[in-house]
């Protein structure tokens, strides 16, 4: 992080500090991963309140009802147990 600091400070190029986020991220998640660290996948699915915290229910023509349809915060599970639950908006 000290280098990606320190070079976009010289350089006054943000794109490089953004591609160099996304890298450090990239390996960050690489070795949670490895680690057992998986992120769940919430829209689309039903809803569930033992994975899933509702913040809300919406109005929606075409999903069925308790059906997830977006995503506020993502949901993590560390060798299959939920440790983070995702907050979730669901279909009415």
């Amino acid at each position: 992080m000290d280098r990606l600091y320190q070079h976009s400070e010289e350089k006054k190029n943000f794109q490089s500090i953004l591609e160099g986020s996304q890298l450090i991220s990239k390996k960050f998640n690489d070795i949670l991963e490895k680690e057992g660290l998986e992120p769940m996948k919430a829209v689309g699915e039903t809803f569930d309140p033992e994975k899933h915290d509702a913040l809300m229910q919406s109005e929606d023509g075409t999903a069925v009802s308790g059906t997830i349809l977006s995503e506020y915060s993502k949901g993590y599970l560390l060798n299959g147990k939920v440790i983070r639950h995702a907050q979730v908006i669901v279909a009415k």
